[in-house]
């Protein structure tokens, strides 16, 4: 999606603003939610995890995709970007309280 979605012929897909809520809820926040098993291996071995996570190795690839893509997608898309972000993590806020 990151080499597509920085292509002038595709930029319109990811303008529509049902699709990039749809991008956003389904595939950037949950990718770089913190999850249990991230807590987990951190506390069994914090030096290791860190070490896999500054190496970019690891269990840990989908965030690093994940962070490229939302990069890249906010440079393009600032403004709409911006605003889909702040809706869907107060959204995704509100199902955890």
């Amino acid at each position: 999606m990151t080499s597509v979605c920085d292509r002038p012929h595709y930029k319109g897909l990811f303008e529509d603003q049902s699709n990039l809520q749809s991008i956003c809820e389904k595939v950037i926040v949950p990718n770089m939610e913190f999850r249990d098993a991230d807590e987990e291996e951190f506390e069994d071995n914090p030096e290791e995890y860190i070490r896999r996570d500054i190496e970019g190795s690891g269990k840990n690839v989908a965030l690093l995709v994940c962070w490229g893509f939302f990069l890249l997608f906010t440079i393009i898309l600032l403004c709409q970007v911006n605003t889909v972000m702040i809706y869907t993590f107060a959204h995704s806020t509100k199902q955890v309280d």
